[in-house]
């Protein structure tokens, strides 16, 4: 913005009125946020030339929209699932609350009951909630809250389901009829097989841990290869 010639250039010509102790803008909007300085020119007593200069910030104030959650629909548990809330008018910018089924979400876990069990961390300022490792219980329905001074507003939810990761291995059985077996893991944690099952015989496998080449100490079950598949 510019005071020339006896008048405000564009766009402030036509709703910005000039006056010499000041500024009035008509029909403000949050792009007139900022800041803005008033610089005066002239000359002393003597002619000797004067310049002055001072600054002041504008903020207009917006109350937010009405925000969007992006919320992974599946996650695997083990992984870690990022949630955002996106919202982009307020003024001064919001801060952001988590909802899980509809109870709010504390930055600390551990200060509520109901989410002591939790491993996540909240940015109020961006947003961003980050849960990892997923667990089964982080199943539900996830919404989120933007708050300013000039009022808030709530996203809708959105359901985040949570399935198991499972590894699946094949192995040699030696000794008598040599032939080959599938298990999969059933729930696997963290580099962990804490359940297996065979997909046989739909029974517990007697396996090796995972990630070995080893005998088994019975001497009957030894891995040749493996590979994972995620859900």
């Amino acid at each position: 913005m510019m005071y020339y010639d006896g008048e405000l250039t564009t766009p402030y010509k036509s709703r910005a009125t000039f006056f010499p102790q000041g500024l009035r803008l008509d029909s403000v909007t949050r792009k007139d946020s900022g800041e803005y300085s008033c610089e005066v020119t002239g000359k002393d007593s003597s002619g000797k030339p004067q310049y002055f200069q001072d600054k002041t910030q504008l903020v207009v104030l917006v109350p937010p929209s009405v925000p969007i959650a992006q919320v992974p629909t599946s996650v695997s548990t083990g992984s870690t699932a990022t949630l955002y809330c996106i919202e982009k008018d307020a003024s001064p910018p919001p801060v952001f609350t988590w909802y899980k089924n509809g109870v709010p979400m504390p930055e600390n876990p551990k200060d509520s009951p109901t989410f002591q069990n939790s491993s996540y961390t909240i940015d109020k300022t961006t947003g961003q909630l980050q849960i990892s490792p997923v667990m089964k219980t982080d199943v539900g329905q996830y919404s989120c809250q933007a708050e300013n001074p000039q009022g808030k507003e709530s996203s809708a939810p959105v359901q985040m389901e949570v399935s198991k990761r499972v590894l699946t291995q094949k192995h040699n059985i030696q000794g008598g009829k040599g032939h080959r077996d599938i298990a999969r893991c059933q729930e696997f944690f963290n580099g962990i097989c804490l359940e297996q099952r065979c997909l046989r015989k739909l029974s517990p496998c007697h396996m090796p841990k995972l990630k070995t080449s080893k005998p088994h100490p019975s001497g009957q079950l030894k891995f040749s290869h493996y590979f994972r598949n995620r859900e």
